[in-house]
């Protein structure tokens, strides 16, 4: 699971099947994504749900 946020806010959650996860200019722009943002993750299990999510700031 892939958590957008500005300013601790959720503003975007996708849940993706690929280790790979591409944030795009048009998807920010939709999500209301401007400036700095931060990125979350966690590991989805079926039977708990998302693990702890570790986060990093992007600066744009």
């Amino acid at each position: 699971m892939v958590r957008m946020l500005q300013s601790s806010a959720i503003v975007a959650e996708y849940v993706v099947s690929q280790l790979q996860f591409l944030y795009t200019a048009p998807m920010q722009a939709a999500d209301g994504v401007v400036g700095p943002f931060q990125v979350s993750v966690a590991q989805v299990s079926s039977a708990f749900g998302p693990g702890p999510f570790r986060q990093i700031d992007i600066v744009a």
